[in-house]
């Protein structure tokens, strides 16, 4: 039988998770290592949301490959992000792992990006660097958490928030990105039967969060909505944290 009881609990957080994503546009990853943190080792599942994630970036690719826009991609962003992602994944990740801390750095992170996000909200206002060197900063920390926790998004917009860039064009960009780095980081782990398995039946779920996602969006105070989800990651870094 390919349903894996011991997984069980990941069948509703991948909903959740895909749920925000198909409202908010983003913060599927992020919600869902939240979440299973709770219930499972972050090393266990980890592998798991990240193919999950390459396969949905793959299908978005299809779709909206042609506004990624590769020149500034190339010419702004990778060689900061690539240093940053080698710099994590070939020497911090080793140390981290092999230092049994890897759940609680994550929570700490977590702590740290809600409680700035939160602010964010509640002063009506959008994070940008003024400085290029800020902002090449952040694209590099980008690299490094993505490596770690395949959760370097934010870190990445607060980067790139000075470019004013086409929503479209840099939703696009985001998916491509995140689409080499995630892939990268499946090839690097040896799945096993039984995480494959688990994979392709968490598939099927989430044509149905984005069919909910979709009936509910215009009911929705997005502002709302976005905070909300905010509290929400506040909450559970307490709780990781706490563990």
């Amino acid at each position: 039988m390919i349903f894996k009881t011991d997984y069980v609990n990941l069948y509703w957080i991948i909903f959740i998770g895909f749920w925000v994503q198909s409202i908010a546009g983003f913060g599927s990853v992020l919600i869902i290592l939240s979440l299973s943190t709770l219930f499972y080792n972050l090393s266990e599942v980890f592998p798991i949301v990240v193919l999950l994630d390459v396969i949905f970036c793959f299908f978005l690719l299809i779709q909206n490959y042609k506004t990624v826009d590769l020149d500034f991609l190339i010419y702004k962003i990778f060689f900061l992000l690539v240093s940053g992602f080698l710099t994590g994944f070939f020497f911090l990740k080793r140390i981290i792992i092999y230092s049994d801390h890897l759940t609680k750095i994550f929570g700490i992170i977590l702590f740290f990006l809600s409680i700035f996000e939160i602010i964010q909200i509640l002063r009506k206002s959008n994070f940008f660097s003024k400085r290029k060197i800020y902002s090449q900063i952040w694209i590099f920390f980008a690299g490094i958490i993505h490596s770690l926790f395949a959760i370097g998004g934010p870190f990445l917009v607060y980067g790139l928030a000075r470019y004013n860039l086409d929503k479209s064009k840099f939703r696009s960009m985001l998916v491509f990105i995140w689409y080499i780095f995630n892939s990268f980081l499946v090839m690097n782990h040896n799945y096993s039967n039984k995480e494959l398995a688990t994979v392709i039946t968490l598939l099927l779920v989430m044509p149905f969060s984005f069919l909910a996602g979709k009936v509910i969006y215009q009911k929705l105070s997005l502002n709302r909505f976005h905070f909300n989800i905010r509290i929400l990651l506040f909450i559970l870094s307490i709780l990781i944290l706490t563990k």
